[in-house]
């Protein structure tokens, strides 16, 4: 049960889909919905080890279309915070764009670095 999230994906890099369709409860933290979209991106770099920050997600998620215009929700500060919390008008749409080249990926290095995410990252970087 829960709560159907769409995530359109805008770099190859990242998949060859354009869509993701995850299910997150009402108390789903920002990091429940990274590990929900990394487990499943089979096909694509979404996670990777950046030099002295750490393990951090490839994707820059955000609910606007313009990745550059606003705050990515998965930004490291908001990672456990709750979802709906962070999207605010329950919006069940996001976008994904390659974090690695963003203006906001310094916010972002590390974001996978704690707890049920590190261990999705560590499973992923050892495919």
């Amino acid at each position: 049960w829960g709560t159907e999230v769409a995530i359109f994906c805008h770099s190859a890099k990242l998949s060859t889909e354009l869509k993701h369709v995850v299910w997150l409860s009402k108390d789903a933290t920002v990091e429940d919905l990274c590990i929900a979209y990394l487990m499943g991106v089979d096909d694509g770099l979404v996670v990777c080890e950046v030099p002295t920050k750490g393990f951090t997600s490839c994707f820059l998620l955000t609910s606007v279309k313009d990745a550059d215009s606003f705050g990515p929700i998965n930004q490291k500060a908001f990672m456990g915070k709750k979802v709906w919390d962070v999207l605010k008008d329950n919006q069940a749409q996001l976008h994904a764009y390659w974090a690695p080249n963003s203006r906001f990926w310094a916010v972002m290095c590390g974001n996978m670095n704690q707890g049920a995410a590190l261990e999705a990252a560590k499973m992923i970087a050892e495919q």
